[in-house]
């Protein structure tokens, strides 16, 4: 790579500094106050500097750099995150403030987040806000995008490839002129297939072509354009608008354990999404600030179901939603240091759930219709008193089904439940910090959970109730120019967690059920050393033990919640431009949400993967140039995220980077 670029002329290597960046507007954090950001330590960043060495195409490959969070794909093909051993479903995500998950089910795909707008990444690992709404039980991230700070313009552009006929092209464009900014990007993503393992038992694995090296029924195609520009029309007033259009469609993988008459053989033929969002602020005077962000999401897919040889469609199903949403907030600055907000947050969602069983045929299509009311009112207090902070708040959250599809006994049905939370920050000094967070709150169950049968997979249990829980932290924050630490040991409680079981009187499929109780505890720490020096130091660690009861019944082997999860990576800047960069990933044994004949759950075995970057940055006419390699799961490790599901082998991938 370094010999390479000895011939061209008027090189320079450079520290490509991120110092033009801010990100401000669509952050959930209200700013009344400078350290208004400090008084949850709860909460961590991944700021823009360590997106840049990360090469990902989407944000489902981030997993390494979340504190405290894993992220795995599931049967139907989706990237799916959990913080601290809480689920998918209990999470919320939010790009700029506005709600990304899709009402439906409660989820989102993160394969279908782009990476390049992305400047900061913040992961509340608790539920001690307001803002963020109802269904937040365990957790939140918010992606905030780029926005320049000075009069300018910049952009960048990206062309990577990848074994497995990968490819990933991104262009981007962002510029401010006076109270104006904006920022624009386009990318496309398309891969014939996830590299499979040389260590993969091929012959042991279902429903695998046993002359390709590609996980068969894997390949993808993503088409996303992101525009947003932002205006300030006077000094005390902010509005942004912004819009994210994504279009691909994928393949899904077959659990490689299961038999034909009960594996999915399903193609996403239609995937697409248009994301509208507004953000606003106004300052009415020095102490009353109001900010809203308001959201529309269209969003439709069409999932074709096949046979075993993937030659003829036996059903398909077409999902068409339509969500909108809003969050008021206002803050008002009681006296010196001390401030009260009131927020209200909603989202309106309609779902149409098209089922034609047999598509060879006419008059078969069946279609449902479900639509969701769902609110969050609340207040929320913020004080600072020299050495120490605090802040607490109480929130009514509601769920109302006025249509449920064929269940029509449940038209109507209304949940609601309180949230609360306290917690306190004491500065011993200015850099060392003991915190405190408790939050209850709640989670009402989806509708996809209650009345969809995906398929023929699940049986439907439209009598699921919401889970509540309880989450509790202590930590200690030491934050230097160079260092920081973040330590903190936690307790959440759950009742009535939803989990999947097997249907006691079908065999091949699946229901749901609520747990009676869950309890999730451990340790987390991240740490960072060398900051704002040519070195990348930093790593987490998940120390993490979980047990339920049902029935009086206890059990230790709850799905997804690894007692241990580690990882580290390695870097440096040297001054010619040469950017090495190691990284580990450690993940103990866990266990599996299918179990086996004697009902037992599954073990997915614990797994290393070690991942390399080499990069060499240098400026030549008046332009910054990355040539980067990089190779994932080096040692070839066969690795699962589920019992069925591999996930890569070892990967190659090489790419030039552009920054104007």
């Amino acid at each position: 790579i370094c010999a390479s670029f000895l011939f061209l002329p008027n090189l320079k290597a450079v520290e490509k500094s991120d110092s033009i960046r801010v990100y401000r507007l669509g952050e959930l954090v209200i700013t009344g106050y400078d350290k208004i950001d400090m008084i949850n330590q709860a909460t961590s960043t991944i700021n823009y500097r360590l997106l840049q060495e990360t090469d990902v195409k989407s944000f489902s490959e981030l997993s390494l750099y979340l504190p405290s969070a894993d992220i795995r794909t599931n049967s139907r093909g989706e990237a799916l995150v959990f913080i601290r051993g809480a689920g998918e479903r209990q999470l919320g995500l939010f790009l700029d403030g506005a709600l990304l998950t899709i009402p439906w089910d409660n989820v989102l795909d993160l394969n279908q987040v782009p990476t390049d707008i992305i400047g900061k990444i913040s992961v509340n690992k608790n539920s001690n806000s307001i803002l963020m709404g109802a269904n937040i039980l365990g957790g939140a991230i918010n992606i905030s995008t780029l926005e320049r700070s000075s009069d300018g313009f910049g952009g960048s552009f990206k062309a990577q490839f990848t074994d497995g006929g990968g490819l990933f092209s991104s262009i981007m464009h962002d510029g401010k002129i006076g109270n104006f900014n904006y920022i624009t990007n386009f990318s496309y993503t398309k891969t014939d297939g996830t590299i499979l393992s040389g260590d993969a038992p091929v012959s042991q694995m279902l429903h695998q072509s046993q002359t390709s090296h590609l996980r068969t029924n894997t390949d993808m195609e993503r088409i996303n354009f992101y525009i947003r520009g932002e205006y300030k029309p006077q000094e005390t007033t902010t509005l942004g608008l912004s819009a994210n259009i994504t279009s691909n469609e994928r393949g899904i993988a077959s659990k490689t354990n299961e038999l034909a008459s009960s594996a999915r053989f399903w193609r996403y033929s239609d995937w697409n999404r248009f994301f509208l969002t507004f953000n606003g602020e106004h300052k009415f005077s020095d102490k009353i600030v109001f900010r809203t962000t308001l959201w529309g999401d269209d969003f439709a897919q069409q999932i074709d179901s096949y046979d075993s040889t993937f030659s003829k469609i036996k059903e398909i199903q077409n999902d068409k939603d339509f969500t909108f949403g809003n969050r008021f907030a206002l803050e008002y600055q009681v006296m010196d240091g001390q401030f009260v907000s009131a927020v209200y947050n909603s989202y309106y969602s309609d779902h149409d759930e098209t089922i034609d069983s047999k598509p060879d045929t006419n008059n078969t299509l069946r279609t449902d219709n479900f639509t969701q009311y769902t609110y969050s009112g609340g207040v929320e207090y913020k004080g600072y008193f020299e050495a120490f902070q605090i802040f607490a708040g109480a929130t009514y959250d509601g769920n109302i089904t006025p249509h449920t599809g064929v269940f029509t006994d449940n038209e109507g049905l209304t949940y609601n439940d309180y949230g609360l939370f306290v917690g306190g920050r004491y500065l011993f000094t200015d850099n060392l910090s003991l915190y405190t967070n408790v939050s209850r709150r709640t989670r009402f169950p989806s509708l996809r959970e209650a009345y969809s049968g995906a398929l023929g997979k699940f049986t439907v249990n439209p009598d699921l109730t919401a889970e509540t829980g309880v989450m509790t932290d202590l930590g200690l924050s030491w934050q230097q120019d160079l260092f920081m630490v973040n330590v903190s040991g936690f307790y959440s409680s759950y009742d009535n967690l939803i989990i999947k079981v097997k249907d006691p009187n079908d065999s091949k499929k699946q229901m749901r059920k609520n747990l009676a109780e869950a309890v999730i505890y451990g340790f987390d720490a991240e740490f960072s050393v060398l900051q704002s020096t040519p070195a990348i130091i930093q790593g987490n660690l998940t120390l993490m033990k979980a047990e339920g009861k049902s029935k009086g019944i206890k059990n230790t082997k709850l799905e997804y919640k690894p007692e241990i999860r580690a990882a580290l990576i390695l870097g440096y800047r040297f001054d010619f431009g040469l950017k090495p960069q190691l990284e580990l990933e450690y993940t103990a044994e866990q266990y599996d949400e299918a179990s086996d004949q004697a009902g037992e759950p599954y073990v997915i075995p614990a797994s290393t993967l070690i991942n390399a970057r080499l990069g060499y940055g240098f400026f030549a006419w008046e332009n910054y140039f990355e040539l980067f390699a990089r190779v994932n799961n080096i040692t070839d490790e066969f690795v699962v995220s589920k019992i069925g599901l591999p996930d890569a082998g070892r990967t190659f991938s090489a790419g030039v980077q552009l920054k104007f």
